[in-house]
């Protein structure tokens, strides 16, 4: 299937966080729907990225749709991911409750970075779990 459009915003993300001191410590997919308060400093991707997101449908902008299409650009190589420790977090549902989550650094690869650059169509195949948001 043609995932270009979320992939691109998401590899978009993560370019962003390497880029951005402030980005850096936000995280990939708040970053992709939007949910941050950046400084202009890389104006042209964010408006790179605002395009990319107006244009995918409804149900792919949901996080956990995004964190699946990361998933699988992490498969095909796209991206890298190295273990940055785990973080207590509190549950905003149940406020007596805490969570351990892991933590990960996000980077292009070459194949992620080309992908950026090129216009060409990014085919991928699509997880079960993806097909079946897609569906439901």
């Amino acid at each position: 299937e043609d995932f270009s459009v979320g992939a691109r915003l998401l590899l978009s993300s993560v370019r962003l966080k390497e880029l951005s001191k402030v980005a850096a410590r936000m995280d990939v997919l708040d970053l992709a729907l939007g949910k941050c308060d950046l400084e202009p400093e890389q104006q042209e991707l964010l408006q790179t990225m605002e395009t990319l997101r107006s244009s995918l449908p409804a149900k792919q902008r949901q996080k956990g749709w995004l964190q699946e299409l990361l998933t699988l650009l992490w498969n095909n190589d796209f991206v890298i991911k190295k273990y940055a420790g785990i973080h207590d977090v509190k549950l905003k549902r149940k406020k007596w409750q805490r969570k351990d989550i892991l933590k990960f650094l996000w980077f292009l690869t070459n194949k992620g970075q080309r992908a950026l650059e090129d216009d060409s169509a990014i085919q991928l195949i699509p997880s079960k779990r993806m097909t079946a948001m897609a569906t439901g």
